[in-house]
């Protein structure tokens, strides 16, 4: 399960790489670690 454990931080290098506002940022992360705590 380490693929689990690395993807949302390899989304978060990968967001922070792209011009959005802190908004959008915040509610992918938040989302992100809503589908890693389901899982």
């Amino acid at each position: 399960m380490t693929d689990n454990e690395n993807f949302p931080n390899f989304l978060t290098a990968l967001v922070a790489h792209l011009p959005l506002p802190g908004g959008v940022i915040a509610h992918i992360s938040h989302q992100t670690v809503q589908i890693a705590s389901a899982r």
